[in-house]
């Protein structure tokens, strides 16, 4: 062959490979986009089979067993696996190269730890290609594509030691077999940090990344529907709205009770009735029960969402309240919104700068209008975050005739 002729071949090799490496890049960009999408799709809309917030954990088997694609019963020790295709009920997702997907799920966001709520954040470190630039270091969930075996991997059912996990298994369960390292930044760790690589002869997988922002804001949207109708309701009932909490009242579950004569704090969890002592709206009624319609749901309590969320009630409004805007506190004002009876505020995630859960209302809302009334009430006032932000202040104002 001539010279121009092999050179032809050369650049055409070259372009189909280019080709190839454009079309392969593409799909598994839009393959980890269906699957964040179908596991934001089931943490957010969790119920009291789980909880909202609640990832599952990765299937553990390979492909072709029985229970593949089927959440793990637990995954307290070893939390990274394929992509749990049947829980999230989708059907299974390919990368590039026809392979499953891979994924991983923070210790604080995995099934049966203590409580979710938007105090939680992730833990999980994720660094750029150079292995120097942070992504991210509060990551909850990682989705990895993992293309064809690079390096020493090996993906048969053969029994290998495995590093991973400091065992013998089958090597089509060894997540080294299948995630890359580079800049000592292994993919295939239990817990990270992980790396988003540039393609090589010794890596190529390509990886997506879940934070908090991406659903707690939508838990909250959810929140906010639940506490109205409640709140609501219970004014319906009773013709007042519950005191508040002690703002520093929030230090273990059987805290958050009902406060004689509060009427800026957080959000009751206990109103008439507290689990040990410390009881004092005794004259007032309880929260609907669980099982009532208008009831906030188990998850609601459990998880302890009631000392994320920041409460007001206008003192003409409470027990025995005069029903009349006459004096500062009777109601309260909510941007533009006045003669409120009652509101709630939800916090949105932690900035960088904030702390949680904490007794400080800075470690909570920004906006300094907000921040006048904790724990002193001076003006009654409150306004919205400017903000779109995950992190922004969020008013629910409530009226009743």
């Amino acid at each position: 062959m001539s010279l121009l002729g092999i050179l032809g071949v050369a650049l055409f090799t070259a372009l189909a490979s280019g080709s190839y490496r454009i079309q392969r890049s593409t799909s598994n960009a839009i393959a980890l986009a269906k699957a964040k999408e179908a596991l934001l799709a089931y943490v957010i809309t969790r119920d009291d089979d789980g909880r909202p917030g609640e990832f599952p954990c990765p299937t553990t088997v390979a492909p072709g067993a029985a229970t593949y694609g089927t959440s793990a019963m637990g995954c307290a020790s070893v939390r990274i696996g394929r992509l749990p295709w049947k829980t999230l009920g989708i059907p299974e997702i390919l990368d590039g190269d026809g392979e499953p997907l891979w994924y991983v799920v923070s210790n604080k966001f995995r099934p049966l730890v203590t409580m979710i709520n938007s105090d939680i954040t992730g833990d999980m470190p994720a660094y750029a290609a150079d292995g120097a630039t942070v992504l991210g270091n509060q990551i909850v969930a990682v989705l990895f594509t993992t293309g064809s075996p690079v390096g020493n991997q090996t993906r048969s059912a053969a029994v290998l030691p495995c590093s991973a996990t400091g065992t013998n298994i089958a090597a089509n369960l060894c997540a080294e077999n299948y995630l890359d390292t580079a800049f000592g930044r292994n993919n295939a760790a239990n817990a990270g940090p992980f790396i988003s690589g540039d393609a090589s002869s010794t890596f190529n997988d390509q990886l997506t990344l879940i934070t908090t922002a991406d659903f707690i804001p939508k838990i909250e949207d959810r929140i906010a529907k639940l506490l109205t109708r409640s709140l609501n309701n219970y004014y319906a009932l009773h013709g007042y709205y519950p005191y508040a909490a002690n703002y520093t009242d929030y230090t273990s579950p059987n805290k958050l009770n009902c406060a004689n004569g509060k009427y800026v704090g957080r959000l009751p969890k206990f109103i008439a009735a507290a689990p040990l002592t410390g009881a004092q709206c005794t004259t007032l009624a309880d929260w609907q029960s669980v099982g009532d319609p208008n009831g906030l749901p188990a998850w609601f309590s459990d998880n302890n969402w009631n000392s994320a969320i920041h409460y007001v009630v206008g003192k003409a409004y409470a027990e025995g309240g005069s029903k009349t805007c006459a004096l500062p506190g009777d109601c309260l004002t909510a941007g533009a919104s006045t003669a409120v009876q009652a509101l709630f505020i939800l916090p949105g995630i932690a900035t960088a700068s904030q702390t949680r859960p904490s007794g400080t209302p800075a470690n909570y809302l920004e906006v300094p209008e907000d921040l006048d009334d904790w724990p002193v009430p001076l003006n009654y006032s409150y306004l919205n975050s400017t903000t779109a932000l995950p992190s922004r202040d969020r008013i629910y104002p409530i009226k009743n005739p």
